[in-house]
């Protein structure tokens, strides 16, 4: 059973908070995916699922966040039609 994990929120970046960054990381405890790279993708707050790699954002909601393990994001934005990930940080 996937254990669900939320926090209250507090702005990282331009969509990207703090305790989405914690959510996914406690998500990952939670549920045995420490370890296994890959990204946590969320939503409002809410874990929605874990992909291997950033996948087709065509597939996701626009601006559901994904978060890796070092705590790098990306958001499922949409420019002229197409979805994209865009990081939400440099790196």
């Amino acid at each position: 059973m996937v254990k669900s994990v939320t926090t209250d929120t507090e702005s990282l970046g331009l969509n990207v908070h703090a305790d989405d960054v914690e959510v996914a990381r406690r998500w990952r405890d939670a549920n045995g995916y420490t370890g296994r790279g890959g990204v946590v993708v969320l939503l409002d707050g809410k874990v929605q699922r874990w992909l291997d790699t950033l996948c087709n954002p065509a597939h996701l909601i626009v601006s559901c966040v994904a978060i890796d393990e070092q705590g790098r994001t990306w958001i499922n934005e949409n420019h002229d039609g197409t979805n994209l990930w865009l990081a939400d940080e440099p790196f």
